[in-house]
């Protein structure tokens, strides 16, 4: 239980006052992070953008990790999903509104690989639970094998590939998965 409170102290929502704190962090985490062009192949202003990340504040769907009174990640989620979900054969039969959807987890360079990622996801999963979400899903680039993995190692099952576009990348393939909640 002392576990799931320190998740829940460092699991904090964004207000409008962290904006410019947010952006520096996703520049930050595509400058300094070596396989970024190779997995996830983010280029801020492309993905995520100004717009993308004010949008997720606004909406209450912008959260920080905290380790020590330190920024360590950032993630959106948000508690519905949008009809590009439709097509997927997910295994938990579920409303729009019953869903969350995890976007933009970035870990801060000097965080990376301490399990800050999966600290984050189980938050973002305990948050989902509250609001009595019957799955969680996100989708990835199928060039982010890292990402893959980590969700993977916690539980999340691979569902389906869709060819989308993305400002960043154009047309290309991304892989989907849930996790029951």
């Amino acid at each position: 239980m002392k576990n799931q409170t320190n998740l829940k102290k460092n699991f904090v929502k964004a207000s409008a006052s962290d904006f410019e704190k947010i952006k520096s962090a996703y520049i930050d985490i595509i400058n300094r992070t070596p396989s970024m062009k190779e997995y996830a192949r983010w280029e801020y202003g492309k993905h995520p953008t100004d717009e993308m990340i004010q949008m997720y504040i606004d909406g209450g769907n912008m959260y920080q990790f905290m380790e020590d009174g330190n920024l360590a990640g950032v993630i959106a989620i948000t508690f519905s999903q949008g009809e590009d979900y439709h097509p997927v054969k997910w295994q938990v039969e579920a409303n729009d509104d019953e869903v969350m959807v995890l976007h933009i987890l970035g870990i801060m360079p000097d965080f990376q690989g301490k399990g800050i990622g999966k600290k984050m996801i189980q938050s973002a999963l305990e948050l989902g639970r509250t609001k009595k979400m019957k799955a969680c899903r996100f989708d990835a680039l199928s060039s982010n094998l890292p990402a893959q993995k980590l969700y993977e190692s916690l539980g999340f099952v691979f569902c389906g590939k869709q060819h989308w576009f993305a400002n960043n990348t154009g047309w290309t393939d991304f892989y989907l998965y849930e996790r029951k909640m």
